[in-house]
């Protein structure tokens, strides 16, 4: 990896294995698993880039920036080579990240980890409690008794993993048990050694959730103008935040945590433009996860009265 004033340059070189009866050189693969399974790792190393400079669309000068080619396809299961080529792209945002060749990489293994462990729990019915260190190197997951389960990640890794599991997703979407059983990825560059990230059936139910709530809190000045007391929601108009994913003037569908259930409080929130601490709901479409609704978690108390004055 080659750094200057423009940025970093560098190859970051992976394997792509698809396994299952239908990856077979004698009967002949099954074009269109290939070509998709192919399509979607490309989505992935390209939306992995995005995530980590906290962006949204690839674009054409990112196209000049960052390209992954075929270096090699083996015979047996499909199995391949990709190089991640990228010119003068800016430094990964997340610290652990900066001084990593790999760091594309090594973001799609602890994000997959990370969502893992995470889901896991959920399923479960033990709650997971995130913990964001700056000096983590890697996930890592402690159960803190039956209700409870400590995940301890780098700082800022939590979001790029929940903008990745929509990716993580189509590309389990291959696997059906029968022509396809598993998807590895890993930084081994021959066809004789497995994968360090493997997916297989049970990740594909693992990643089939329909609904998440984003583990990163962010603050929005917005205007409640609707609301049910008793359920706990209502609809809120955004005003100012820096969260990308929402949208200034918009209104939002929004829960307000059971915590907050005060009358006094809910009579001072009501049509006044009030500081809030949220996190999002994230629901899964054929294009990913989009924005449901926001869950209010808290309240700006020092800043309650600051924003009385704010237009729409």
């Amino acid at each position: 990896m080659k750094k200057d004033e423009n940025g970093v340059s560098g190859i970051q070189s992976l394997s792509f294995r698809v396994s299952g009866d239908e990856m077979d050189t004698e009967s002949g693969y099954d074009l269109s698993t290939v070509i998709g399974s192919l399509n979607d790792i490309e989505s992935l190393v390209n939306k992995t880039y995005l995530s980590l400079n906290n962006r949204q669309r690839f674009n054409d000068q990112d196209a000049q920036r960052l390209n992954v080619r075929l270096k090699k396809l083996e015979k047996g299961s499909l199995w391949t080579q990709l190089d991640i080529v990228y010119h003068n792209v800016v430094i990964p945002a997340l610290p652990y990240l900066a001084a990593n060749q790999d760091f594309i990489l090594v973001t799609i293994k602890d994000s997959l980890k990370y969502i893992r462990a995470k889901r896991t729990a959920e399923k479960k019915g033990q709650t997971p409690m995130i913990e964001q260190k700056a000096g983590a190197q890697s996930v890592v997951v402690n159960a803190t008794g039956n209700a409870k389960v400590r995940i301890i990640v780098p700082q800022g890794l939590p979001k790029v993993a929940d903008e990745l599991q929509p990716e993580f997703k189509k590309l389990s979407e291959h696997i059906d048990g029968k022509g396809v059983s598993s998807i590895g990825i890993g930084s081994n560059l021959s066809p004789d050694v497995s994968e360090e990230l493997k997916l297989d059936e049970n990740d594909k139910e693992l990643l089939s959730t329909k609904e998440i709530t984003s583990d990163e809190q962010f603050s929005i000045v917005g205007k409640i103008f609707s609301g049910n007391f008793s359920a706990n929601n209502g609809k809120i108009l955004v005003i100012q935040t820096g969260e990308s994913s929402l949208e200034i003037g918009k209104v939002y569908r929004t829960e307000i945590s059971k915590e907050l259930h005060a009358e006094d409080k809910w009579k001072d929130m009501f049509l006044t433009a009030r500081p809030y601490y949220c996190k999002l709901k994230l629901k899964s479409d054929s294009n990913g996860f989009k924005v449901d609704r926001l869950v209010i978690t808290d309240w700006e108390n020092e800043n309650w009265d600051d924003y009385l004055e704010v237009a729409e």
